[in-house]
């Protein structure tokens, strides 16, 4: 295949899928072309003028392309292009691979090599190998701020933690950054107050609801860069919500692993100049005026959010026009009417394609996290659940026990009585912070992520074991081979929708 820099936009898929399967007979200097090339096209790429259904496939090939390069040249031997192509990948490898490549460059004797590999790791945000294995370079001062903290923190994604913003603020290493004049260099991109993170958490039950969101994007989760100060400090954070309102959270433990798969940063267009610092200030205030979580973007009363209202919240506090919904639940078959059932608001929705796709805000730059596989379960796995909520209808009464139970807590914490009192000390929802949506959704919600993960696990395993990583060609090639492999992972859902 011909290695150029005129690829249109409309042609990316069809020239990834032969790059990705004759990239093996390239010389290593037009691989490093190529992938410095589609890499800026993609973060170029303008939305609008495109399918979300075809920009997906194109996230999803380059994801391909990014680990089945990175196989190929770690089987070659070191040199600086190996690294020059694995910095412009953008890609988390494996840890035992990071810790091969550190031993091979050292033993290299190579200054040049050595300094690309302490970039590389920079940018992975591997300060504790950084320090490791190159705290001779002469620039490691600088590598070191650029990679950020140290420290990790059980904090994942929508779920409670004991790190809170209180207790992890007093480590002076969430500090560690190489600030720039308004925010901050991390992970390869400048970043200022008022980015947007649009992402797909590390959680394989997530955005069960939002898979039923026309149209349908590849992210399912927001959060807001700013700069908190606290101390005389100042702290990079991405503020979002998860299931007891809004937090913040440290920006390294954000991009992650544990944390998140993929996410891509977006940032506004024409935004007046003291927008950041108003968003820095905003953002310190936001977990304490948030009761809970919202399943309605909606709604006027923002003392309840959804993870895409945190920029309506803020950017509408800060005097900006905020990213208008053009999303909504689809229309298709019976998915409206099962909705009605468990009475979800299936009004207008702000879902993370609207950021994503529109023309106020421009895209700066991404990073994969290395779950390709269980990306394309987990996608699989939604547009199989989307087919089953268009074609059958919801047996509440067919639900799991859980249901049932969850339902009766639900409406004990509502009441605030005895009994609440006691539930809420036990799983840490209250009267106050219970997120505001009918209590079917608040019944029903922790079935379908337990169902969805289980699913998701078991197509998972399936793939995995596969050469879908070389034979990938999209996703609807995909679902038509593996039908009854995704039949059998879903037969959960298949149970109560039919």
């Amino acid at each position: 295949m011909p290695v150029n820099d005129d690829i249109l936009p409309q042609c990316f898929i069809q020239n990834l899928v032969e790059f990705n399967h004759s990239f093996k007979q390239m010389e290593l200097d037009d691989i490093l072309h190529f992938v410095s090339m589609v890499h800026r096209q993609f973060i170029s790429m303008d939305r609008r003028h495109h399918e979300n259904i075809e920009v997906t496939e194109i996230k999803f090939l380059m994801q391909q392309m990014r680990l089945l390069i990175s196989k190929h040249i770690l089987r070659c031997n070191i040199d600086v292009v190996v690294i020059k192509i694995l910095i412009e990948l953008h890609l988390y490898l494996d840890q035992k691979d990071l810790d091969r490549l550190c031993r091979k460059a050292l033993a290299s004797k190579n200054p040049l090599l050595q300094s690309l590999m302490g970039d590389y790791l920079s940018l992975l945000g591997e300060g504790g190998r950084l320090k490791k294995y190159f705290l001779h370079l002469t620039n490691f001062e600088e590598l070191d701020l650029k990679s950020g903290p140290k420290t990790r923190l059980p904090i994942i994604a929508n779920r409670r933690s004991k790190h809170t913003a209180e207790r992890w603020m007093k480590k002076h290493d969430f500090c560690h950054y190489q600030f720039t004049e308004r925010g901050v260099y991390y992970r390869g991109m400048d970043l200022i107050p008022g980015d947007m993170v649009l992402s797909s958490v590390n959680l394989d039950g997530n955005g069960v609801y939002t898979s039923l969101i026309e149209p349908k994007g590849y992210a399912y989760h927001f959060g807001m860069f700013a700069i908190i100060e606290e101390n005389g400090k100042q702290y990079p954070v991405i503020v979002e919500t998860y299931e007891l309102g809004a937090r913040i959270v440290p920006l390294s433990q954000f991009f992650s692993v544990n944390f998140n798969c993929y996410f891509e940063v977006y940032r506004a267009k024409a935004l007046p100049d003291d927008f950041y610092n108003k968003i820095n200030i905003l953002a310190k205030e936001i977990p304490s005026k948030i009761l809970g979580y919202n399943f309605d973007t909606e709604d006027p009363d923002h003392s309840y959010l959804a993870c895409t209202s945190v920029a309506t919240y803020l950017f509408q506090s800060a005097g900006v026009k905020t990213i208008p919904s053009k999303s909504n639940y689809s229309l298709k078959g019976n998915i409206i009417s099962n909705l009605d059932l468990l009475e979800l608001v299936t009004g207008p929705f702000l879902s993370p394609w609207d950021f994503i796709a529109s023309d106020r805000t421009t895209c700066v730059g991404l990073f994969d996290n290395n779950y390709f596989t269980l990306n394309i379960a987990r996608e699989l796995c939604e547009q199989r659940l989307s087919h089953i909520f268009k074609n059958g209808t919801l047996h509440l009464s067919d639900m799991p026990i859980m249901y049932l139970l969850n339902g009766w807590g639900v409406r004990c914490i509502q009441e605030n009585k005895l009994l609440g009192k006691v539930i809420s000390r036990v799983v840490g929802f209250t009267h106050l912070n219970l997120p505001r949506a009918s209590y079917k959704i608040l019944a029903s919600i922790e079935v379908f992520d337990h169902l969805m993960a289980r699913c998701v696990r078991k197509l998972h395993k399936k793939i995995n074991h596969t050469n879908v990583i070389e034979s990938y060609q999209g996703t609807k090639n995909l679902s038509e081979n593996r039908s009854d492999e995704i039949t059998k992972a879903m037969r959960g859902f298949y149970k109560i929708v039919r």
